[in-house]
């Protein structure tokens, strides 16, 4: 029976349909399975009071008969269980059961294809049609306004804002200040055109969600655990909005994004008008509800009739639900002439505990479909009874629908046709599949692979069995989707096994000899050993099986157990086998179920440091000429560390650094995953025992060193793209010219070459703190330099190590450094290299900034002190002349300074100062500074000129100007003083001269007086 398919591909579908009501009548009663229903009454006063021992089982037809016991004054069923569990079906097949008749209205509320203003439009047309007017008056009064999608969403948002602003505070509230404040302000959060625009209109949120739940009616049925209302995530609390909004919606705001109690009771208060604003939204109130129901039950008290209400699903009715219970719940008698009601109801165990608790006690029975659906009787779900429930989904695949139809449509049917009846392929088929007792082939599964899949697609199989999950996670998977693989020999495909969860029972080494003895078909035989086995062993299934699918046999592999009992799950011991004791780690334990598609989460701690040490020790750091202590160790400020290492699918988030390492890699195939685990496990292992000798240790080891030797590979790749030359930029060479510039303007690099000597200059001492600049700018140049002359040693050391394990030391490889001096030299001391934009790695950063920096300042430094060089040389030259030597100055001034001393014609302090000068520059190099001055003269490169500078002395700059001007002051001084002599020889002079004329003056008296005298005498 190879490559043999015995149903229709494109007929799946109608066949395998997981909404109950979709399915065609022919189709349902052919794959209806009458299981069991596990039945209770109310006890105590609340849902949860229901306890498993309350429950009896009850055959469907004795449920039936019960819920239409003709003594009964009302019949209140609640069907509930988790979504898929079978509660549409139930309530589908009493549909099926229960036609209208003269004596009864039966009203079906599907759970898809209808909304709830169709709901209600079903209600009204079962009134006569002159009692329709006023309830259909009001329907329609929503008129054109919600016509359009946006229209609907307007009406629901205007409502939602009417009701809010007509709540009141909660007597009960924790904050009533706040709640009365929200419920003031929240209406202009749903009104406002901004809020409405940018998030209310969207699709896919919960205004979308109740406007398709009021007025759309969706081919696809949407379950709803609990009913929908809005969460914290649908209230636009973004105060970016806050300028866009208007002023009252910005009070809102303020209060959802300012107070932290807030939100939550914002949420709190719109759920509470939900109902409300629904109902107003469809012009359908809760109290309109109740008066349609009552008309509708004394429409058809009148008639002698009851009314039957089966709704597949309550959620439906969210917005009227709560009326259309207190409606429910009214018995009819003669005194309100309201008929008989029976209703059953399909509901979720959240919505049931959120709604229907609140008639808990008048609920006469409740369906636990959770532990109902498909069961034979006993309290869990086990192998048969899963394949007698599967087996009718598979016949009805192969008679096909239109078979189906036929048998339905033929009164003098009998039972379900059966495919497998005069079949040529059942003598083989049936005992290498299996069939059910209904005599149902289960090809192309087994009872194993049938449980092992269940399982797989629902782990609460046993004990809350899901009947859609079966359908929509197994047989469609099988039936449908890998029909192509099934017609073609490549069978199972590797994709049903990742639709069902991947490798769980074959470990990683089982894994790895299967791709050995099997080629490329491991991934398909790895699917069939997973589904169809299931014990985790490389074991060859029956031949028969393995002829149907076009499957090889595994080479000296062991045939498969006969057992079709339930796979062992994780943990337990495979039976009729000796108990193995597990000798494994929760770390390794953690690695197999990695391998398999889980999540790595403690073994991360124990691997990381593990990985990290031997990767480490395993890098040639000589080799790489790299300094390991730099690039390598536990701290996060070194590239590679061990927080580096991270594992694909790892449980915590890894931290980011500049050389990671991912194991195995996002994009490594299950292979890879496989042969990392085996590596890593077997790592584990000799860590924790001290050695590899133990059982697969060999191959273990062998995987081990494959892989250390790939990660290493990876490991260093990164390390030299972070470290290599990149687009015109070389971490080292930088470091190495910014140190030679540094050394240049400090004098200690000379403008010669000299391989020894400038090498030793770059790593050399400290620098000294004082230069021969004369100018702020130079200084500031060579400050910043010397700053970080540490971190730039500490770089062109790392990366041109020659020191033996890559450990720090003396050796440097000096070739990197004498390139970038030649190159620097050739470009006359110019910073010529492109720092790149963006650096991760700081002492990279710090030594490109720097460069930036240097490269930009330098001109501009230079230029300015070869300017002051130049004016200090003026000053000298016309100063001293322009050919004056040290000697010279020094031998005239001392000369002049003599001669005037000599002759007390200089002050004592000028003639100091001007003695302490001239010793001054007797102690500096002037003649070599003016030198260096003059050749700066016609130099049209100031940065050229860097060695220039250094030669030239701060301090002869600095004495220099100090002689001029003590010679200066000292001459100054000498005039002075003979100007100070020469007046009081021109004072004598006068005063001499006055005398003489006082002389002569008086002489002349005596003259005059002699001369009257000798009158006299005359006389």
């Amino acid at each position: 029976m190879k490559e043999f398919v015995c149903w229709s591909q494109a007929g799946v579908g109608d066949v395998i349909n997981t909404e109950a009501e979709a399915v065609l009548p022919a189709v349902f009663k052919a794959v209806h399975t009458a299981s069991p229903l596990k039945v209770a009454g109310p006890i105590g006063t609340q849902f949860q009071d229901l306890r498993p021992e309350n429950y009896t089982s009850l055959r469907q037809e004795e449920l039936l008969e019960e819920f239409l016991r003709s003594d009964a004054a009302y019949r209140r069923m609640a069907v509930f269980g988790r979504s898929g569990s079978g509660k549409s079906h139930l309530i589908h097949w009493f549909k099926l059961q229960l036609p209208s008749t003269k004596d009864r209205l039966v009203v079906v509320v599907p759970k898809a294809g209808t909304s709830l203003r169709a709901i209600l439009e079903m209600l009204i047309l079962a009134l006569p049609p002159e009692k329709q007017g006023p309830f259909r008056d009001a329907l329609n009064r929503t008129g054109e306004a919600v016509a359009t999608r946006k229209g609907q969403k307007e009406r629901l948002l205007n409502e939602i804002a009417y009701a809010l602003g007509e709540t009141t505070p909660s007597p009960n509230a924790a904050d009533p200040d706040l709640e009365r404040e929200l419920i003031k302000v929240l209406p202009y959060l749903f009104q406002d055109i901004h809020f409405r625009e940018k998030h209310f209109y969207n699709e896919g949120n919960i205004v979308a969600e109740l406007v398709d739940h009021v007025f759309a009616a969706p081919t696809a049925y949407r379950p709803a655990e609990q009913r929908r209302s809005f969460t914290l995530d649908d209230l636009p609390v973004d105060p970016l909005d806050f300028k866009d909004s208007a002023v009252q919606a910005q009070s809102a705001l303020r209060f959802l994004y300012g107070i932290p109690e807030a939100p939550t009771l914002a949420v709190k208060l719109v759920n509470a008008c939900l109902d409300v604003a629904i109902g107003r939204t469809l012009s359908f109130t809760g109290d309109r509800l109740v008066s349609l129901m009552d008309d509708l039950r004394k429409h058809l008290y009148a008639e002698r009739r009851e009314l039957i209400l089966l709704i597949e699903d309550f959620a439906r009715v969210q917005g009227l639900d709560r009326a259309l219970l207190q409606a429910m719940i009214v018995q009819g008698d003669e005194t309100n002439q309201l008929c008989k009601l029976r209703w059953a109801i399909g509901v979720t165990t959240g919505f049931f505990e959120q709604v229907v608790d609140t008639i808990y006690t008048r609920v006469t029975h409740f369906v636990n479909m959770d532990r109902s659906a498909g069961r034979l009787g006993g309290e869990k779900m086990d192998t048969t009874a899963l394949a007698e429930f599967a087996g009718p989904y598979l016949n009805a695949a192969r008679v096909g629908l239109a078979n189906l139809t036929a048998w339905d449509n033929d009164a003098s049917r009998t039972a379900v046709p059966n495919a497998c009846s005069g079949c040529s392929e059942q003598p083989v088929c049936h005992p290498t599949f299996g069939a059910t007792a209904q005599g149902h082939g289960l090809y192309p599964f087994t009872q194993r692979a049938l449980w092992t899949m269940a399982r797989r697609a629902d782990d609460q199989v046993e004990d809350a069995f899901n009947p859609r999950t079966l359908q929509s996670g197994v047989l469609l998977p099988v039936l449908d989707d890998a029909v192509p693989a099934l017609a073609t020999g490549q069978f199972p495909p590797k994709s049903l096994l990742d639709k069902l969860g991947g490798n769980r029972s074959l470990d990683a080494a089982a894994r790895r000899e299967l791709r050995r003895l099997v080629g490329g078909e491991e991934g398909r035989m790895g699917a069939l050993l997973e589904l169809w086995d299931g014990s985790g062993h490389l074991v060859n299934l029956p031949n028969d099986l393995l002829d149907a699918f076009g499957a090889p046999r595994i080479p000296d592999a062991v045939a498969a157990t006969e057992d079709v009992e339930a796979p062992p799950s994780d943990g337990e011991e495979i039976q009729n086998k000796a108990p193995i004791v597990d000798q494994r780690s929760r770390e390794e334990k953690e690695l197999e179920l990695w391998a398999k598609g889980g999540v790595l989460d403690k073994a991360v701690d124990k691997l990381r440091p593990l990985i990290f040490d031997a990767i480490a020790d395993s890098i040639d750091w000589d080799g790489m000429g790299l300094e390991r202590s730099r690039f390598c160790g536990t701290e996060d400020a070194r590239p590679f560390r061990r927080r580096s290492i991270t594992f694909t699918r790892q449980g915590t988030r890894g931290a980011p650094s500049l050389v990671m390492l991912e194991i195995p890699g996002v994009s490594a195939a299950p292979a890879e995953f496989d042969k990392v685990a085996i590596a890593m496990g077997g790592l584990l292992r000799a860590d924790r025992d001290g050695h590899w000798d133990f059982p697969g240790g060999s191959d273990a080891l062998a995987t081990y060193l494959q892989c250390l030797e790939t990660w290493r590979q990876d490991v260093v790749a990164k390390l030299l793209r972070l470290t290599q030359p990149i687009d015109g930029w070389d971490h080292s060479a930088a470091a190495a010219e910014l140190l030679a510039i540094g050394s240049v303007i400090n004098g200690r690099l000379k403008a010669e070459a000299d391989q020894v000597a400038d090498v030793g200059v770059l790593f050399a001492a400290e620098w000294p703190a004082e230069v021969n600049a004369t100018n702020p700018e130079m200084k500031r140049v060579y400050d910043g330099l010397a700053s970080r002359q540490a971190d730039l040693r500490a770089l062109l050391r790392s990366l041109n190590s020659g020191s033996k394990g890559g450990v720090v030391g003396t050796l440097v490889d000096p070739t990197v450094a004498l390139g970038a001096l030649r190159r620097l030299r050739a470009n006359n001391w110019r910073l010529t290299q492109t720092p790149p934009d963006t650096l991760d790695f700081e002492l990279f950063k710090r030594c490109a900034d720097l460069y930036k920096k240097t490269a930009a300042s330098i001109e501009p430094a230079a230029a300015s002190e070869a300017s002051m060089r130049l004016a200090w040389l003026d000053e000298m030259e016309a100063a001293f002349g322009a050919s004056a030597k040290r000697s010279v100055i020094l031998a005239d001034l001392t000369a002049t300074r003599t001669a005037f001393g000599d002759a007390s014609l200089a002050g004592s302090s000028s003639a100091k100062r001007l003695d302490e000068a001239l010793a001054a520059l007797g102690a500096t190099q002037y003649d070599e500074a003016v030198a260096a001055a003059r050749s700066l003269r016609g130099a049209d490169d100031p940065v050229a000129l860097l060695p220039a500078f250094a030669r030239a002395r701060a301090t002869a700059v600095t004495n220099g100007r100090a002689v001029a001007e003590a010679a200066r002051a000292f001459l100054d001084q000498v005039q002075v003083r003979l100007e100070e002599q020469a007046s009081q020889q021109a004072a004598k002079v006068e005063s001499a001269h006055a005398d003489i004329a006082a002389i002569e003056a008086a002489l002349i008296k005596i003259d005059e007086s002699l001369e009257g005298l000798e009158v006299v005498n005359v006389a």
